[in-house]
């Protein structure tokens, strides 16, 4: 979020540079100091770059909040979909959901054996502990 509107404000600062760049060149190239006009106009325009920013900020917040949402909801979504797919197995293992589809049948010998793969992991484990 900070990489955003640090960002956000370099592009800002960057836009303000290149629309303000010949008027501040000038000045540098002369060595005036710059009149009471002038200053005004500075701060007028420094104001300015600070309300697009604040506006910019407040953008990214926005945004900011709702990715985040939106990954609350693609989170429990994903638990949703693990649920069921827990609980379709569970109720095919005993018999009381039949699904014939050769896809599922390759998913569910794949979650047996990965199940399988895991408890020996698990043993190992132990084994390491115990020895």
């Amino acid at each position: 979020m900070i990489l955003i509107i640090g960002y956000t404000i370099g592009v800002l600062v960057r836009k303000q540079t290149l629309i303000e760049g010949e008027k501040m060149t000038d000045l540098n190239k002369n060595d005036q100091k710059p009149n009471k006009e002038d200053m005004q106009n500075w701060k007028s325009r420094f104001q300015e770059l600070l309300g697009v920013c604040q506006e910019e900020i407040k953008k990214t917040t926005k945004i900011g909040k709702k990715m985040l949402n939106a990954t609350t909801a693609n989170t429990k979504l994903n638990a949703t979909y693990e649920e069921i797919g827990r609980l379709a197995v569970k109720q095919m293992e005993s018999n009381l959901l039949t699904w014939e589809n050769s896809t599922v049948k390759e998913l569910v010998q794949k979650v047996k054996d990965l199940e399988k793969e895991l408890n020996e992991f698990e043993k190992d484990v132990q084994d390491i502990k115990n020895s």
